[in-house]
């Protein structure tokens, strides 16, 4: 498992879609349309072009949790600092701690000895000193190195925290954010030894940042299987956790209401003075429409990093046809497939997002299937504290033990401009 055949697989990907646009580029020369076989065969090509993709991707994710879990030994030390466990090495605790962690999961308290009970019961203390509110009883602290990897799995579930900013912090108080908006301010002009007649403020605000609570559902283990198996626990909660954080988080981020009076606000929030486009998927053939998109977000933006494209898997699949020149069947086309792990696809110059999360184009009322901007002014916080308690006798007659898995976080958008050109980012309005 090696970058460079996670980079192979991207370029058999890329040469891949240039053969299925060579059959389309075959029937523009001839100035007809693609046949119902020719169709079936782009379809099938572009279909294998996206498995190469996927097997690619999981190398990078693989990479990526291997990194995250070296970066974790930082993290590692700031917890012994807190807890004063003394100049302990912390890399041989955070082996101890998560090997007395995954013994408590799978076996419970009396599957630990007594050194292994009071290293638990020290993250216990920190947790209940750390996050307000919340009975610990039952629950320890996940391994940061296992959080350190979830955190880079979450982002497999979406593209909101591929292209967003994300700050973590080691407790779950309110986090006050600091925005101005001083676009209707300008300098001016005054003549030689002239006094200042008149001073602008710049309009400073805030948004809080929350960090509201949520849980896993019960992991519910066989105790069967438990017995007769050699079980993996932290694949098996590192996967459910996945799962069901990642699905949740994402949709709650991209959607998710920014009149509700608590929790995530959603990037889907506010459509006034994107561009407008009638008629669904089957008015969206030109490369103007996109282009009308981009330009309606503020060029000092647009340059500065973190700006791209976000849309769904069916949009991609319509977008990865057009050309600059659509209707004349003519020009480059407007996707660039990554050719090099780490590198996104690009569409005209600009990295993309695949957020499934988004809507489809309309084939009724009006959705919002694409946007385009600078995501990094969309803020997530996640609270490093996060913990797994163990339920026995809740499923005791069932036969099965369960974990439950705690984490706390928010999302919000952090520029406070009701104008619309002055937003960092915006969307396409697709209606019927």
């Amino acid at each position: 498992m090696t970058a460079s055949r996670a980079n192979g697989l991207l370029q058999e990907r890329a040469a891949l879609i240039d053969q299925a646009r060579g059959i389309l580029n075959a029937a523009d020369a001839e100035k007809r349309d693609v046949s119902s076989e020719e169709q079936v065969r782009f379809d099938a090509m572009m279909d294998q072009a996206d498995v190469l993709e996927q097997r690619a991707d999981k190398i990078a994710t693989d990479l990526a949790r291997i990194e995250a879990a070296e970066v974790s030994r930082e993290a590692t030390r700031e917890i012994l600092d807190q807890t004063r466990r003394g100049d302990r090495d912390a890399e041989q605790h955070q082996g101890e701690y998560r090997e007395a962690f995954w013994r408590f999961a799978s076996g419970g308290l009396d599957a630990l000895d007594q050194d292994q009970r009071q290293m638990l019961d020290l993250e216990r203390r920190t947790l209940g000193a750390q996050v307000s509110g919340t009975d610990a009883a039952g629950g320890f602290l996940v391994p940061e190195d296992f959080r350190a990897e979830l955190m880079v799995a979450l982002k497999d579930f979406g593209g909101v925290r591929e292209a967003a900013r994300i700050i973590t912090t080691p407790t779950g108080r309110d986090l006050p954010w600091p925005r101005s908006d001083d676009t209707g301010n300008t300098a001016k002009m005054i003549g030689e030894a002239t006094a200042i007649s008149t001073s602008a403020a710049v309009p400073f605000g805030s948004v809080t940042m929350e960090a509201s609570m949520f849980h896993s559902g019960p992991i519910k283990i066989s105790l069967e299987l438990d017995q007769d198996a050699e079980l993996p626990i932290d694949e098996i909660v590192m996967d459910a956790m996945r799962l069901r954080f990642g699905r949740r988080w994402n949709t709650d981020m991209t959607s998710r209401s920014s009149t509700e009076a608590a929790g995530i606000h959603g990037l889907v929030n506010d459509s006034s003075g994107a561009v407008a486009l009638s008629g669904g998927a089957a008015a969206f053939n030109s490369f103007d429409v996109l282009h009308d998109l981009e330009a309606t977000v503020d060029r000092g933006y647009r340059r500065q990093p973190g700006t791209g494209w976000m849309f769904n898997d069916t949009t991609r699949k319509l977008i990865r046809k057009l050309r600059e020149n659509s209707t004349a069947g003519t020009g480059q086309y407007l996707w660039e497939p990554s050719q090099k792990m780490g590198d996104p696809d690009m569409l005209m110059g600009y990295p993309v997002y695949i957020n499934n999360d988004l809507a489809n184009f309309a084939t009724s009322g009006a959705t919002k299937p694409i946007a385009f901007g600078n995501f990094k002014y969309y803020i997530i916080r996640d609270v490093r504290s996060m913990f797994v308690k163990r339920l026995e006798e809740r499923y005791a007659e069932e036969g099965v033990y369960a974990l439950l898995a705690y984490a706390r976080t928010d999302g919000r958008g952090v520029l406070p401009s009701t104008t619309p050109a002055r937003k960092p980012y915006r969307f396409l309005v697709s209606s019927t």
